[in-house]
């Protein structure tokens, strides 16, 4: 009998939230955007003033790089940002209080990015070194 209580309510749990996930998604559509201008794979990124900031990675060719790059929605274009300090992979990246941070690679420094100047600066350092990266 506790078997069949179970399921049921689990079935009535897996209905309610495949109703609720699809109202959800109700008449939204994926769109392919432009594609990125560099190749890159284990990146970082953040969304800030609406833009989506692509930071470091591996390039095409398995380097670690410091490219920033910049996609833009509402006009479907990539334009570069100040590159970071040194390469960087499997970085991560946040906004917080309306800055875009990068953090947890490289060098064991934490850096904000500056939109009005295209600059990064270190604000901190995580004192923990990433040991796939070396600093340039």
């Amino acid at each position: 009998m506790r078997r069949n209580f179970t399921a049921s309510v689990f079935g009535l749990f897996l209905c309610l939230t495949f109703v609720s996930t699809g109202r959800a998604q109700n008449g939204g559509t994926w769109q392919l955007g432009a594609p990125m201008t560099v190749a890159r794979q284990e990146l970082a990124t953040g969304v800030l003033d609406g833009k989506v900031y692509v930071i470091g990675g591996y390039d095409g060719d398995g380097n670690s790089t410091a490219t920033v790059q910049v996609y833009d929605p509402i006009t479907d274009m990539w334009t570069s940002a100040q590159s970071l300090p040194y390469a960087v992979n499997h970085n991560s990246a946040a906004v917080a209080g309306g800055e875009l941070y990068s953090f947890g690679a490289g060098g064991g420094e934490v850096f904000v990015y500056d939109s009005n100047s295209n600059s990064w600066f270190a604000v901190a350092s995580t004192h923990y070194l990433h040991s796939g990266t070396a600093a340039v």
